[in-house]
């Protein structure tokens, strides 16, 4: 797997999860069986199938749900107009644009995705053997 692909698993990783994925989570959605790489179109949708799998089994709402989202991305609840903007997504049963959600952030909660994201590539490129919680990051503070 090209450092550019296991890049994309563990970023993919980190803002569905919250958490950095480690060695053996990178391998499992970047490669396939046979140990070739994954395309990214397959790699993006197995995380996002397995963000919601876990999200149901811990029975969040919606609501909470996308709270636990901007968690994850910028380490702060959602306003009040986020919550019923992305509500709004899920209950169409669309699956919550991260994407997006990022691209349209201050620029004070990029900073701390761009941290999280660091620490998330870092973690995958040292071989981390377990997750990483990657909530304590902030913007100033790298853990």
């Amino acid at each position: 797997m090209t450092k550019s692909q296991m890049k994309f698993v563990a970023e993919s990783y980190a803002k569905y999860f919250g958490r950095a994925a480690d060695a053996d989570t990178i391998k499992e959605y970047g490669l396939k069986e046979n140990g070739k790489a994954e395309k990214k179109s397959v790699i993006l949708q197995n995380i996002i199938t397995a963000a919601d799998i876990e999200k149901k089994g811990l029975g969040l709402s919606n609501e909470d749900f996308v709270n636990n989202a901007f968690q994850n991305l910028f380490g702060r609840i959602a306003t009040l107009k986020d919550i019923n903007k992305y509500t709004k997504v899920l209950e169409k049963g669309k699956n919550l644009p991260i994407n997006s959600i990022v691209k349209s952030a201050a620029k004070t909660d990029k900073a701390v995705y761009n941290n999280k994201m660091a620490v998330a590539v870092k973690y995958a490129e040292l071989g981390g053997t377990e997750p990483l919680d990657l909530s304590k990051i902030s913007k100033g503070n790298l853990i």
